[in-house]
């Protein structure tokens, strides 16, 4: 049963959930998976992570799929509200508040995650400056003899200023290095000098005149 203050935000969940076939939500039953995190943070947002088992994601186009989580799989999620507008000047800058451990998407390592980071955006350019640290240990380099512990992240993100869309996406810059205090990148790693990476985020937070309150 879907309950909350925003009816009609109520009435899009349960239309959307009533697209999703009765053999997946068959399997989902069978193996359901669990919450391994969630923070709910003071302003009204909340971020957390599903794990081991099985979970249903459905788009806003309709159209379902089922995730079968195993080992360190997860599916991470930020819960918020959308702000129905965006600025379309000024500038705002976030910084990390809180986050869920970093998880290989094959399942087979797990790590601290963001430790550091901010964003800094201009709504005029509808671009974002982003800058993160992330702890993962996941790869040991042969040819430096080291294991690749810390990734280094930045770059500028374009983001959407369609109505009631929050998205932000596009690729960042990632280098490799075997310990927070040592910035060196390690030799033998794909990100050797730096590596792509595909980042998505968004908006949280109730309308404001200058900015959301959360990115």
């Amino acid at each position: 049963m879907l309950a909350g203050d925003d009816a009609a935000a109520v009435a899009r969940a349960r239309a959307l959930l009533d697209t999703v076939p009765a053999a997946l939500t068959e399997r989902l039953e069978q193996n359901p998976a669990s919450l391994a995190q969630f923070r709910f943070l003071s302003s009204g947002i909340g971020v957390g992570r599903w794990a081991d088992g099985n979970i249903i994601t459905v788009s806003s186009a309709g159209g379902a799929e089922l995730l079968e989580l195993s080992d360190n799989q997860s599916l991470h999620f930020i819960y918020g509200q959308t702000p129905a507008t965006l600025p379309t000047t000024g500038t705002a800058s976030y910084d990390f508040a809180s986050g869920t451990v970093s998880t290989a998407d094959n399942g087979t390592s797990i790590g601290r995650g963001v430790t550091s980071g901010s964003i800094v955006v201009d709504f005029g350019a509808a671009l974002a400056a982003v800058e993160m640290q992330v702890q993962h240990t996941s790869n040991y380099s042969a040819e430096a003899s080291e294991l690749i512990d810390y990734y280094s992240v930045e770059g500028l993100l374009n983001f959407d200023f369609v109505p009631n869309s929050n998205v932000f996406i596009g690729l960042l810059s990632a280098t490799a290095y075997s310990a927070e205090d040592n910035p060196v990148s390690v030799a033998g790693s794909a990100c050797n000098p730096v590596c792509s990476v595909e980042a998505r985020g968004g908006f949280f937070g109730p309308d404001a005149v200058s900015a959301p309150s959360w990115a």
